[in-house]
């Protein structure tokens, strides 16, 4: 296979993803509406499961003066934990912004910064003409 082919070939397959993920999309916000429609979290159909996570999230402000009347002390702190500081560590990084000035100081430099370059990412973006 030559060059001309695999771009080409590389081409159809990224409109091939394109139109999956639409219909993809389209499926998911049928299948969204209906159950939304019916009120049903759960669907059976004769092959699959649908299900539609609880993904809630509460107002912490409200929980506190609503649910601290409502629940014991115990209970509530086991659920509730009031805002804090947390110390955490933050991985080292290298500015590539800021580094990009070191790449005109010369011969001993650039050797240098590029045994620091991690690998590159195979990545091709193609366009059709």
């Amino acid at each position: 296979m030559n060059i001309n082919e695999s771009v080409k070939q590389y081409a159809q397959v990224v409109d091939a993803l394109k139109t999956l993920y639409d219909e993809r999309d389209r499926l998911l916000h049928e299948i969204w509406t209906h159950m939304e429609a019916n009120g049903q979290a759960l669907l059976e159909t004769p092959t699959h499961t649908v299900r539609i996570p609880s993904n809630r999230k509460y107002d912490p402000h409200k929980f506190q003066s609503v649910m601290g009347e409502v629940l014991s002390p115990d209970v509530f702190d086991q659920v509730f934990e009031p805002e804090h500081e947390v110390t955490k560590t933050v991985p080292a990084k290298v500015n590539g912004t800021k580094a990009r000035r070191l790449w005109q100081m010369g011969n001993e430099v650039t050797t240098a910064l590029e045994a620091t370059l991690l690998p590159a990412k195979p990545e091709i973006k193609v366009e059709s003409k």
